[in-house]
């Protein structure tokens, strides 16, 4: 294993991140996904340490 593998390895990980993270925003911002999916959806991008824009999901916490 040398630097390439390294690098090969950190972009595969990165790229399937990005894919990660863009379904969980997908099912956040769409109108048909169930309040608690989107709430999850919300959970599991916070312990991403992605930032989640509480005032364009403020739907969810309607009263």
């Amino acid at each position: 294993y040398g630097d390439t593998s390294f690098q090969d390895c950190k972009k595969a990980s990165e790229e399937a991140m990005d894919l990660v993270i863009q379904q969980l925003q997908a099912k956040l911002y769409s109108d048909s996904e169930p309040i608690e999916a989107r709430a999850e959806a919300v959970v599991l991008l916070k312990q991403l340490n992605f930032p989640v824009c509480i005032f364009a999901i403020s739907s969810l916490f309607t009263c």
